[in-house]
């Protein structure tokens, strides 16, 4: 602020220098969680099955804690967007696990936000929150030739896997 004393003026830049940390923190987390989403098509089945099993768990709890709420889509997804900007951002995300008992590393919270973020701005709009809610993963395995996420081992059942050639 123009006309604030030094002091606040001080701390107001330290915020603006603390925040750009946090998103550089982010878009590295991001990237990273990027990273392992397109390694899974190297992984076996059995840990697919078991990354899968321990993401269901947690979007399983998320949902049930949001649908205890409201029963509106609409509202389950204002009640995690605290900001108001119409997408769930990262520390969003993460809350919203936390309040609903989730406990998970940053890592996992980082990937599962990247695996329904299908235009890759770190955020969650309406309709990709509509889609982690549903489960309908797009999970991307191209050389395993998995055809559904219940031929990894049975251990889960949603969601649906993306092949070079589209869904199988």
């Amino acid at each position: 602020p123009p006309f604030a004393s030094p002091s606040v003026r001080a701390r107001h830049a330290e915020e603006e220098k603390e925040e750009e940390v946090e998103v550089e923190e982010e878009k590295r987390m991001f990237a990273g969680a990027r990273g392992e989403l397109e390694a899974e098509k190297l992984m076996s089945r059995e840990l697919l099955a078991q990354r899968f099993a321990h993401e269901n768990d947690m979007i399983q709890r998320l949902r049930e804690e949001l649908f205890q709420k409201s029963r509106h889509m609409k509202s389950m997804f204002e009640r995690m967007d605290l900001d108001n900007s119409y997408s769930i951002n990262y520390k969003e995300f993460q809350h919203g696990l936390e309040r609903a008992g989730v406990r998970c590393t940053e890592a996992e919270a980082m990937r599962m936000l990247a695996r329904f973020d299908r235009d890759g701005n770190m955020r969650l709009d309406y309709n990709e929150f509509m889609r982690l809610l549903q489960n309908a993963h797009d999970i991307y395995v191209h050389d395993t030739g998995v055809k559904a996420v219940s031929e990894l081992g049975g251990a889960h059942q949603a969601g649906r896997v993306w092949g070079s050639d589209g869904f199988n």
